[in-house]
């Protein structure tokens, strides 16, 4: 009786195994092929255990499928490991009420049923694992800029050993970023902290260097690549993701074209004004250039103030000084030489004078004020020689015969005989010491004495015309010049016989660095070549 009791309950435990192995076949995909052992408790030995392999439907890709531990929650995860008289194992998860064993099989068919583990994760592909950890170690930077404006030109050198002037800075900033930026983007954030043009912005001059220590090194930001060593350099800090970015002024921007700003800026909008001008930067070694650069430079500069005072001051604008261009204030008068006038155009073009006030130098110092010239004083009156006079009776007669026929006929008388004596003169009144002037000869019209007038400033003389083209090296050669002294004319831009290197500034003197002998010996040679000029020893 309780044989038969287990017997049936075996029997029931293996149909529910076979439902539930039936319904889990039922929701596989049609192409599983899949192969399951039920257990029979009224066989003995390895036929406890009988196969069931689901047919094949048409062929068709295979597809894996997942496979099933146990579905009921009452089912225990520790599998009982069954040793059958066979070579093959196989894993059974039983209950309390059942027992069953599964697997899927899409492999060809085995004699033996094998054991599948838990399905493992997928590894993810390497350029999605390097991309994911980018993105997960991109940083926010931050970066202040520095605009560096070329110093002026040196224009004198008071000593040898003076240092040229440093560079004018702009800073700007700070600016964040993210490390995953862009070279493009980038250079986006700075023209528009410059408030400019892409490509207006000087590549070229782009360094960076890290904010601590102070005396980092400067490394070059021309391009991506440059840009990407930066970022790279500063992740490996770990910390302190900041540096600063040196650059030359952007180039001027056209006026038709918009600079980049943003619509929240409380600045003014307009082009940031760094004090800079693009020729200083493209001028090869600014404050190195020659003096005859220099100069050529002031020129440049200061020649549209030049013209405009030589029309406000033309040549005799001032009567007391014909010939002459004349500058009046409450110090004097000035004759505006080459010389003073270029000076004057220099200070306008710094902006420090205007074209009615001179500028404030040694040109216009009340030392230098000139005079108006004073009328010519009249000269002594001086005895005038009478020639000898003869006593005879013949020659007086001679002599009184005009005065005579004048009171007698008036002045409709016929011409006197000629006098023995050309122009004689009547006899002086008694007790004068200074004989009356001459009378004209008769029929000569009368002239009235010429009116006084203002003393004519006699004209300066004339520059010395060389007799032929005379070069500089032939010049310090006659005159015993040395390679020095030519170096200093040369840097003058002297030419033998320009006689304005007697009027030149002593800081332009200064500028070519020449010692006072040199200067004296320099000046003393040219003076000597006029005379010989003008002796004719260089015909």
């Amino acid at each position: 009786m309780g044989n038969d009791t287990k017997r049936k309950s075996k029997n029931k435990e293996v149909k529910g195994i076979q439902d539930d192995i039936d319904s889990v076949i039922a929701g596989l995909p049609p192409a599983t092929r899949t192969r399951w052992f039920a257990f029979n408790p009224n066989a003995s030995g390895s036929s406890k255990y009988q196969e069931n392999i689901s047919p094949l439907p048409s062929p068709q890709k295979p597809r894996r499928t997942l496979k099933r531990r146990a579905t009921d929650d009452d089912i225990k995860t520790e599998p009982i490991d069954l040793s059958l008289d066979s070579d093959s194992d196989v894993q059974v998860f039983s209950s309390p009420t059942k027992s069953f064993a599964f697997y899927d099989d899409n492999d060809n068919d085995n004699d033996s049923p094998r054991d599948h583990s838990p399905p493992k994760k997928k590894k993810k592909s390497a350029m999605a694992a390097d991309s994911d950890e980018e993105a997960d170690d991109s940083v926010d930077m931050s970066f202040c800029i520095e605009v560096e404006t070329p110093a002026p030109p040196v224009l004198s050198i008071r000593t040898k050993n003076a240092k040229p002037l440093p560079p004018k800075t702009t800073l700007l900033g700070p600016f964040e970023f993210s490390s995953s930026i862009s070279y493009p983007d980038f250079i986006r954030i700075v023209a528009k902290a410059c408030r400019t043009q892409t490509e207006n912005l000087i590549h070229s001059s782009m360094q960076w260097k890290f904010d601590r220590p102070n005396n980092a090194k400067r490394r070059p930001l021309t391009n991506a690549v440059g840009l990407g060593i930066a970022i790279k350099t500063l992740k490996e800090r770990k910390k302190d993701y900041a540096f600063t970015l040196f650059m030359a002024p952007p180039s001027p921007i056209k006026a038709e074209l918009p600079w980049l700003t943003d619509s929240n800026e409380d600045d003014p909008a307009g082009p940031l004004d760094f004090g800079f001008s693009i020729d200083e930067l493209t001028a090869p070694g600014t404050s190195t250039l020659s003096l005859r650069e220099q100069i050529a430079g002031i020129d440049k500069a200061s020649n549209p103030h030049f013209t405009r005072l030589l029309e406000k001051y033309p040549v005799g604008n001032n009567p007391q000084f014909p010939g002459k261009r004349i500058y009046h204030n409450e110090t004097g008068f000035f004759e505006l030489t080459d010389v003073r006038l270029r000076v004057w155009a220099v200070a306008m073009a710094k902006g420090v004078a205007t074209e009615d006030n001179a500028p404030v130098s040694n040109h216009f110092a009340k030392g230098q004020t000139i005079r108006p010239p004073q009328s010519a004083a009249p000269a002594p009156a001086t005895a005038t020689a009478f020639p000898n006079l003869s006593t005879t009776s013949n020659d007086l007669l001679q002599f009184f015969i005009p005065a005579l026929q004048a009171l007698t006929q008036g002045h409709n008388i016929p011409f006197a005989l000629p006098s023995y004596y050309p122009h004689q003169y009547p006899l002086p009144p008694f007790g004068a010491s200074v004989p009356p002037p001459p009378l004209p000869p008769f029929g000569a019209a009368v002239q009235p004495p010429p009116a006084p007038s203002a003393a004519v400033e006699p004209v300066p003389t004339p520059p010395v015309a060389l007799p032929r083209i005379i070069s500089l090296e032939e010049y310090c050669e006659r005159y015993k010049l040395d390679a020095e002294d030519q170096r200093v004319l040369v840097e003058l831009g002297y030419k033998p016989g320009d006689g304005t290197i007697t009027e030149l500034d002593k800081e332009i003197w200064e500028v070519t660095k020449v010692t006072p002998l040199a200067k004296f010996r320099i000046l003393r040679q040219h003076a000597s070549f006029l005379k010989d000029v003008t002796a004719g020893l260089w015909n």
